[in-house]
């Protein structure tokens, strides 16, 4: 097993770790509210309340109302999954249309920033665009889906789960590890915050579909990247 952090032991970490798969769901969540929290409030002259999730569901509401499909990745999921950190947004993975953006800007441009141009410039390149809340700054992230057989898949395997008293639908534990190597080897191999998401979800989930993930990564160009993160979680190669 590969060290998270240079400053802990192997045997703080497994203990670390078994902390962390016994921890609730809820508990994980409201470890990861505080942490937003903190880091929003560390530059205000006045501290604000805010929770992201409550940020997120304004967003999430309004998808299931409009029978938009959508689910929640990035570090949300990877908290979910692993361990609880500071994230400065919400990724959310949604199918939008040309049909759907000018109805989304008029049911959030009162408390959000968003912009009408460059969402639509999102759904034609199957890029991403933001939503800033006006009253805390937090962010989501809106990337629109760019239907690869993969895109495909992780909506088909989306789970529904609650966080803070709301529900939501969340990718997998699979397809986050599988999209955080993507990341992870697009991004040159640099982002280092990738891959220790990606080994402490290997290291927390227990009952991952090892074929599911050996077949992705392979048609995803990340398999030996996936090799190496197994090894470094401690577990059993594929």
């Amino acid at each position: 097993m590969k060290l998270l952090s240079s400053d802990t032991t192997l045997e703080a970490q497994r203990f670390l770790v078994g902390r962390l798969k016994s921890m609730p769901l809820e508990k994980k969540y409201a470890v990861t509210a505080a942490a937003i929290q903190a880091g929003f409030n560390i530059h205000r002259s006045e501290a604000i309340e805010m929770n992201p999730f409550d940020v997120a569901h304004r967003l999430t509401r309004y998808l299931e109302q409009e029978a938009i499909d959508y689910f929640l990745g990035g570090s949300i999921a990877s908290t979910t999954y692993g361990e609880p950190r500071f994230t400065q947004d919400v990724d959310v993975i949604v199918r939008l249309s040309e049909d759907d953006v000018d109805l989304l800007v008029a049911e959030f441009e009162s408390d959000f920033y968003v912009s009408g141009p460059a969402l639509h410039e999102a759904v034609q390149r199957k890029s991403s665009a933001n939503l800033i809340h006006l009253d805390t700054n937090f962010k989501i992230d809106l990337i629109v889906s760019r239907e690869r057989p993969f895109e495909k898949s992780r909506f088909e395997r989306r789970v529904r789960k609650s966080a803070a008293g709301q529900s939501f639908w969340f990718c997998t534990a699979e397809d986050i590890v599988l999209v955080k190597l993507e990341w992870y080897k697009n991004s040159g191999e640099v982002l280092e915050r990738q891959l220790r998401d990606v080994q402490t979800v290997l290291m927390v989930q227990e009952s991952l579909d090892l074929d599911y993930l050996r077949k992705w990564a392979v048609r995803l160009g990340v398999l030996e990247l996936l090799k190496r993160s197994i090894a470094d979680a401690g577990l059993d190669s594929l």
